[in-house]
């Protein structure tokens, strides 16, 4: 079977390939990707990141929110194809995928352990589109924690929304990579390019704990940029709740 390739025709526009799960949608200025994962698990000689929950986003050609990327395919950079890489979340410290060499041998692990694969919604109409996913990979842990990940985009704000249930009181990081400088202030960080104001993007919640680290990001070709990494962490009750605001 062969990849669908996107052709942008008009100022809104969406496209989605069931087969590889890619998902493009330019809606206003507003450009959103993602990859909507069908598995669990990152198998051998893979080029698959940890997607789960994953997105880039360009606001006005400019990009906003990225990915560190990967320096080399060597085992020593191994790590940098999980969760924290990505703008994506973990849950007590442990990858929601399975990964060969970094926290699994999937050859050689039962069927069982994989958990069901994720599902996915979409909706989409004039005024926004909803994407919605669902994760249930950490039931193969006694906590047995679902995640569910909604993305409203609208004209100029895109809302995400984490929902996380488990059986016992876990701890929940999610993380959020820019090129871009940023400033914080009372949990509201503005993005900015030299002096120009771009986005802002908001925590709708009191009880987390957010950190921000420099760090650095690879493109395509290796190449390394600076980079700023946003870590919310927080010590979930058993059904909680976790609202980020991106404001252009």
């Amino acid at each position: 079977k062969n990849i669908k390739v996107p052709y942008i025709n008009n100022k809104n526009f969406y496209f989605y390939d069931k087969l590889s799960g890619y998902l493009f949608i330019a809606f206003h200025k507003i450009k959103f990707y993602a990859q909507l994962v069908n598995s669990n698990v990152i198998k051998p000689r893979s080029h698959q990141h940890t997607e789960i929950g994953n997105f880039i986003i360009y606001y006005n050609d400019e990009l906003v929110f990225n990915n560190l990327g990967r320096k080399n395919y060597n085992s020593g950079s191994l790590k940098a194809i999980g969760s924290a890489s990505q703008n994506s979340y973990d849950i007590n410290n442990l990858e929601p995928f399975l990964c060969h060499k970094l926290n699994a041998i999937p050859s050689i692990m039962h069927a069982d352990y994989f958990q069901d694969s994720p599902t996915y919604t979409i909706n989409k109409n004039d005024k926004e589109i909803t994407i919605s996913s669902k994760f249930m990979g950490y039931k193969r842990f006694l906590f047995q924690s679902v995640v569910n990940r909604k993305f409203i985009i609208s004209k100029n704000q895109i809302d995400i929304f984490d929902n996380i249930s488990s059986k016992y009181l876990v701890s929940f990081n999610s993380y959020f990579h820019t090129n871009l400088k940023i400033k914080l202030k009372n949990k509201l960080i503005n993005f900015k390019k030299e002096n120009q104001n771009i986005c802002y993007f908001k925590i709708e919640d009191k009880n987390i704990n957010l950190i921000i680290n420099k760090n650095i990001a690879h493109n395509k070709y290796s190449i390394p940029s600076f980079a700023n990494t946003i870590k919310i962490s927080k010590k979930l009750k058993l059904n909680d709740n976790i609202k980020y605001s991106i404001i252009f």
